[in-house]
Formats: C-alpha cells, structure tokens, sequence
C-alpha cells in the first residue's frame, strides 16, 4: 500500500453517496464522526451554501454542501459550524479553510473535504 500512487493536489477523487473517497488517506489528524449542521461561505463566488459536517478533525473536515455552484479544490472558504441551537453564525466563529477534494454525492449536492488554515479545538465535540 505504501507504494500506491497518490492522487495530486486538486485532482477530483470519485466518490460514493457517503462522501467516502477511494484515495489513500494522507490526514496528519483522525476525524470523528460528527453530524451538524453548518454554513460555507464560498470565497470566489462570496456566496453561502447550507451544509452538514459528516466528519471533523482538528485539521479539518468532511461536508455535505447544499449547491449547485461547483466547488474546486484549491477554493478559499469559510466554514460555520453550529455547536448550539442558536441559529445565528457570526462571522468571527467561521472557520477559514481551503478545499482539497471535491464528489458529487447523488442527491446531496457535493462531498467537500476542506483543510483548516489553523488547528482547532474540538473539545466540545461529543
């Protein structure tokens, strides 16, 4: 396995309807199996989509993206994650974090695997 050619950066790595990729995982953090409900601003575009975490790291995450505009690999956005019930996201708690893959999930928009520019805390992750 050591030996299996790895995809480059940007390449767009098929997916089944989960949002699992069939490409070697190269992550420096484990990611939890975490559901909530979030918000991506698009950097390009400067538009929002609806989202839902499938699964979150330290060093980033995996979202279900409600939107026809495409998203690439290599796109600046910004990630809002509820924690709680308050249904208001302030700027300030969005996450910056760059694209690495992107799948399109039939029937729920695009799997988008996103790097934080920052590690953070996810301590009040349960």
């Amino acid at each position: 396995m050591a030996d299996e050619p790895q995809p480059a950066l940007g390449t767009r790595i098929t997916s089944d309807s989960t949002g699992e990729s069939d490409a070697r995982d190269q992550r420096t953090h484990a990611r939890r199996p975490v559901v909530r409900p979030a918000r991506v601003l698009h950097g390009p575009s400067r538009k929002y989509a609806w989202a839902e975490t499938v699964n979150l790291s330290p060093g980033g995450a995996l979202l279900r993206v409600e939107s026809s505009r495409p998203m690439s690999p290599g796109d600046l956005v910004h990630v809002g994650i509820a924690w709680t019930s308050d249904p208001v996201l302030k700027r300030r708690e969005m996450l910056t974090a760059r694209v690495t893959r992107v799948a399109r999930a039939p029937g729920l928009g695009q799997a988008v695997a996103v790097e934080f520019a920052e590690t953070v805390q996810l301590a009040a992750v349960a």
